[in-house]
Order: structure tokens, then sequence, then C-alpha cells
């Protein structure tokens, strides 16, 4: 949005000082935004304004994140294609035939690798304590 403001509104000048200018006041808008859904308000000077509540769960949100980390090291540990047919098939949704043209490969081919490779997968990440669900 600071971008596209920049780009509504700059005629000439201090480019750099017009942009801070603009993330400010837009910073300054989405605190208030914030603190209007809380239900009360809270000075930035006061003590309690780390107490305004928000709807994300941080906590969660990092084990999420985490989590998916350790999803994208084990893929790549898989090595090549198998590591491309796993993320074509369950990321891009791609078929067999799909995968198999743009790896120069058999879509049969394709579906053993790729049930082979989920099973090696499967195996990685139960040895780094991920059981099935928890993803």
């Amino acid at each position: 949005q600071v971008f596209f403001t920049f780009g509504e509104k700059y005629s000439s000048g201090d480019m750099k000082g017009f942009i801070g200018t603009v993330a400010k006041r837009m910073s300054i808008d989405h605190y208030r935004k914030l603190v209007r859904r809380s239900g009360r308000t809270v000075s930035m000077d006061d003590d309690s304004s780390h107490e305004i509540s928000s709807d994300i769960d941080l906590e969660k949100q990092s084990e999420k994140s985490e989590l998916r980390r350790i999803l994208i090291d084990s893929i790549k540990e898989l090595g090549e294609p198998d590591s491309t047919i796993i993320i074509q098939k369950y990321y891009y949704n791609k078929r067999s035939n799909q995968i198999g043209t743009l790896l120069s490969m058999n879509p049969s081919t394709v579906r053993m690798r790729c049930k082979r490779a989920a099973d090696k997968l499967r195996r990685v990440l139960e040895n780094r304590g991920i059981k099935e669900g928890m993803i």
C-alpha cells in the first residue's frame, strides 16, 4: 500500500522522505484500527499497550512455521527427482502425466516414485519426531 500511495501522490522532491512519511502514517492508521477492534483506547506511552489483544495465536503460528521448515528440509533430503515429484504433486496439485512431461518421465514411473518418496518422507519425518496429522 505504501508504494501504491507513493505512485498515486508523489510528484517531485525528496523521495525517501515522502516514502517514510507515507509509511509512518499508514502504520499509525493500522495501529488505530487494531486499537478500535480491541475495544479500548491505549496510549503507546502507556505500560499496558503490550496487552492489546489480537486474533493471531503467535505460538501456534510459530509452531506451524517450524513444522513447515522441517517438512521442506525433509523433502529436499529426498534428492532429485523425488523432491520435485513430491512438491509438484502435493503443493501444486499436478497429475502424474503433467509431472512426467515436466521431468521427461513416464506417468507410471512418476506414480511409483511418488509412492516410494512419500513412504521415505514419512520415515524421515517420524525420525524427526513428527507424526502424521501434525502438519
